[in-house]
């Protein structure tokens, strides 16, 4: 059976940020309800100035640290007025057979682009995942971009998520994976 199918109870949770200035860092996170877990999410500022819209220097958005919400982080757009940050997660019931990965990619030299893979274990699926760029003490750091967060197989018969972008040096690109059996 495909992970996908075994969700029973799927609950949608959104959340709103009011007032964010333009051109200001923004972080926005939606909870799961008690005994569930984030399986998916994203977050954009409304109204936005930009089709690309999510946010300029977008450094965050994935699961948090310990899987039961979605973060967004990232600077609003400039336009015309003050925007909305909004979070939005997937919330899928604890089973027991659920866990997140994660896995750093140092930043050696400016203006490269680089990458970094969170595997699953064998016989897990990656259903969701996505990326922070962190400062060494772990807070996230800025500016930055990724331009890639998508599943990928990084070995043979492992399913990972990937991610690509550009960070400042002497920070990590990571990628999470949440995994589900």
């Amino acid at each position: 059976m495909r992970p996908a199918n075994q969700f029973t109870d799927v609950r949608t949770v959104t959340t709103n940020n009011h007032t964010i200035r333009p051109g200001a860092f923004s972080r926005g996170i939606s909870r799961c309800p008690s005994g569930m877990y984030a399986f998916g999410g994203g977050g954009y500022f409304n109204p936005g100035a930009s089709v690309e819209g999510s946010a300029y220097n977008n450094v965050a958005n994935a699961p948090s640290a310990d899987g039961t919400a979605w973060t967004f982080s990232g600077v609003a757009p400039y336009g015309i007025g003050d925007d909305t940050l909004v979070t939005v997660t997937q919330c899928a019931p604890k089973a027991g057979r659920d866990f997140l990965v994660q896995a750093g990619t140092p930043v050696q030299s400016a203006n490269s682009s680089i990458s970094s893979y969170a595997d699953c274990p064998a016989g897990y699926t990656a259903m969701a995942g996505g990326f922070y760029i962190s400062n060494p003490d772990g807070s996230e750091a800025t500016p930055g971009n990724v331009e890639w967060s998508v599943p990928a197989a990084h070995a043979p018969g492992i399913s990972s998520w990937y991610v690509n972008g550009f960070a400042p040096v002497n920070t990590k690109m990571v990628a999470l994976a949440q995994c589900i059996r």
